[in-house]
């Protein structure tokens, strides 16, 4: 038993088209550097010594936070398991 070979009519079966989004959110490509600056996109200022050292102090702090939080979280499930859950 031979398939009969498959052909493309063009016909859409089922839209994949989704209402209210812009068609160019479909479309992915990678704009040259030469395309960007033309676009009218400010070229950014590098920064200072000082203000990379703010910002990379205040990631870490940011970290630190975090860490912290969830540490509080665990401490304080590890003890309602050893008083509560456990007991």
């Amino acid at each position: 038993m031979k398939q009969e070979e498959f052909e493309d009519d063009g016909r859409t079966i089922a839209p994949m088209d989704v209402d209210g989004m812009r068609e160019s959110m479909f479309r992915f490509r990678r704009k040259r550097s030469g395309e960007q600056k033309q676009a009218g996109k400010k070229e950014e200022t590098p920064l200072t010594k000082r203000e990379a050292q703010l910002m990379s102090r205040g990631i870490w702090l940011a970290y630190a936070l975090t860490g912290l939080i969830f540490l509080g979280f665990f401490a304080l499930f590890l003890l309602f398991c050893q008083f509560v859950w456990f007991s």
